[in-house]
């Protein structure tokens, strides 16, 4: 669940900020029951 996936990642990324937030329901619909997912922002190269 996104509670044991948000724990993993820090776990995983100690020093990152991890965000958390829903998706609509017209992207719910398309992705499904129980669908999570995961993006990376790359912060931009000096």
């Amino acid at each position: 669940d996104a509670d044991k996936l948000v724990e993993r990642l820090s776990s995983v990324f100690p020093k990152e900020r991890i965000y958390r937030s829903t998706i609509s329901p017209v992207v719910g619909t398309y992705a499904g029951p129980g669908a999570m997912a995961v993006s990376v922002l790359e912060a931009e190269k000096k």
